[in-house]
């Protein structure tokens, strides 16, 4: 997945940081946020971007690599069918309130997957994917899918490497791995991992080429290792920020596999 945060400071490095945050639950009131990430593999390399900007009263931070610049960097938040950057008076229609926002590379430009991230929402089971970057969202969908059911966590992965995001829903401790984003998802796989009171996010943490699903539980990741449809074993732990964070995961160097980490909203 290419997902991005802005401004980041990696080992005093300036770098473009891909990053997702998978819908993660609306803030209860407004205050500044903090983005945290760490190499789950070597915690030496870590990332961190103080004061990102001010999030709305029960908006959903979201980050995504919606820009075709190599630092453009971008945390966004959704709110009432808006998408808007935090540091700046940036924003775009799309969407309505209420609905859930995911950010993906879905496949949807003419010349093949797009290298940047475009907007999607879901409304209910159904799947909007806009095929437009930021600059040019004018709240038209490309396309859209029904797929499971409103109350499964909506994942977004390059699960099988083909350089396109496809939906995964989590359902209890069962992940549902959709091989298109069409109507019933096309061939589904079904893995079973962690609990069902966990939260999950989506990434390349082995820098295998493909993403797999990692679950949180207080303050603790578990990394899964297998194939979709087939059994999911936990490969690592790691330890990260704190229970009230919101999971984050995404690679700060591109095409180097994903680190995990928080976004920590401080009022």
């Amino acid at each position: 997945m290419h997902r991005t945060a802005p401004r980041v400071v990696v080992a005093a490095t300036t770098a473009a940081v891909a990053a997702v945050v998978s819908a993660g639950p609306a803030l209860a009131a407004p205050g500044s946020y903090d983005v945290y990430l760490a190499d789950p593999q070597d915690r030496s390399r870590s990332v961190f971007e103080n004061d990102v900007g001010t999030i709305d009263d029960d908006a959903v931070p979201l980050l995504c690599d919606i820009s075709d610049l190599d630092d453009g960097a971008i945390v966004y938040g959704f709110s009432e069918g808006r998408w808007f950057v935090a540091s700046t008076d940036g924003e775009v229609s799309f969407g309505r309130a209420g609905d859930e926002p995911l950010c993906g590379s879905w496949g949807l430009a003419e010349d093949g997957a797009p290298a940047q991230d475009t907007f999607a929402v879901r409304r209910g089971n159904r799947f909007f994917l806009s095929a437009e970057p930021f600059a040019d969202t004018r709240g038209r969908a490309a396309t859209s899918f029904a797929f499971g059911r409103a109350s499964d966590q909506a994942l977004v992965g390059d699960w099988d490497g083909d350089g396109v995001d496809t939906i995964a829903l989590r359902r209890g401790n069962e992940i549902h791995f959709a091989s298109d984003n069409v109507d019933g998802g096309g061939g589904v796989s079904v893995s079973s991992f962690g609990r069902a009171s966990d939260v999950a996010v989506a990434g390349d943490f082995t820098e295998a080429g493909r993403d797999t699903v990692a679950v949180r539980r207080s303050s603790t990741f578990f990394v899964s290792a297998g194939e979709p449809g087939g059994r999911l074993s936990s490969s690592l732990t790691f330890q990260y920020g704190r229970s009230t964070d919101i999971p984050v995961a995404g690679g700060p160097f591109r095409d180097e596999g994903d680190f995990l980490g928080v976004v920590r909203v401080e009022r």
